[in-house]
């Protein structure tokens, strides 16, 4: 298990944008649920039920089925269709931290019924329904991308009941169960604490904020960079293009405040100053920032005017870290 899975946490709860974008007018942050991350291809998935409980599982983060019932009946909802066939779940201390995502506009019956989702809540521990935030978000249900509303619920049980206000309904707001029935765990992150006091080179990788996958902001960062370990602290300075380019379309000075996360979870806005740097092979102008971490898995984020003013968040992660200089 990470040594550093705990701020692991409090960052994939910090973090309300995913990390993917999709070009069009507008852009959001994007997720694809089915493919959340990495599992080890060994993994053996751990069934969960009521009598199981959660106990079952130990501290990570594991990708989950789930079913999506009645209230009283053991029978899909008809909101089954709203909603992914699998979550992320992240386990501390034997409490449930996972996203949960509904269609913005769904369909039923062969009629799309456009924004039609208001306040979401859910049950809390203690018997009480609770509002639920609401972030919109691209996600993919039923085998596309489609606009969903990400909804973050906390749950010491493998069964969540949520509830959401329907305009299409006369605006009311049947609930339905949410049931966690397995988890495999993800393959996990490389620790910098198993680094030494130093300089170092590395190249990286550019991945959605919960899915071992590009970010459409690869392309926005160098490929490669240096970086200093103190201590167990990373520290680095970063560059993301101020004109960047997605697919044919170049979008002129539209990176606005750039944040990174901190060892506690919280963005951290970073002083950006303009620079030249090689990025793809060609000087570029870019934004340049300091960060100091304590992960080699760099969490970011970036206002976008071209995304409608949204700060979608990427994942860095570094690799096959080279030692140049030892301290």
């Amino acid at each position: 298990m990470s040594k550093n899975f705990r701020s692991k946490t409090s960052r994939l709860l910090a973090g309300a944008l995913l990390a993917q974008t999709v070009l069009g007018v507008p852009l959001y942050a994007t997720e694809n649920v089915d493919t959340v991350a990495s599992v080890d291809a060994e993994a053996v998935a751990v069934l969960i039920n009521e009598s199981t409980g959660l106990s079952v599982l130990e501290d990570g983060r594991y990708k989950s089925t789930i079913d999506v019932w009645q209230e009283f009946r053991d029978e899909d909802s008809m909101c089954r269709n709203f909603i992914p066939d699998q979550i992320v779940v992240n386990m501390v201390d034997g409490v449930a931290e996972l996203s949960l995502y509904i269609l913005r506009s769904p369909s039923m019956n062969g009629y799309i019924f456009e924004d039609t989702i208001g306040v979401a809540e859910y049950l809390d521990a203690d018997g009480n329904w609770v509002e639920l935030d609401k972030t919109l978000v691209m996600a993919e249900v039923g085998g596309e991308m489609q606009e969903c509303w990400q909804l973050k619920v906390i749950t010491d049980t493998p069964t969540v009941q949520v509830r959401a206000v329907i305009a299409a309904m006369g605006y009311t707001n049947p609930a339905f169960r949410v049931i966690i029935r397995d988890a495999v765990e993800y393959i996990g992150a490389v620790d910098i604490l198993d680094l030494e006091d130093g300089l170092y080179q590395a190249s990286t990788d550019i991945f959605k904020e919960f899915a071992d996958e590009d970010s459409m902001c690869k392309s926005f960062l160098p490929s490669n960079l240096e970086f200093e370990i103190i201590d167990g602290e990373l520290k680095s300075t970063l560059y993301i293009l101020k004109s960047p380019s997605v697919g044919s379309y170049r979008f002129e000075d539209t990176i606005g405040d750039v944040e990174y996360m901190n060892a506690d979870g919280e963005w951290v806005l970073v002083e950006k100053t303009l620079h030249l740097q090689v990025v793809d092979g060609v000087e570029q102008e870019v934004w340049k920032f300091d960060v100091k971490v304590n992960d080699t898995e760099i969490y970011l984020r970036a206002v976008v005017e071209a995304m409608g003013g949204t700060n979608p968040a990427f994942r860095m992660l570094l690799r096959d870290a080279q030692l140049v200089e030892a301290y």
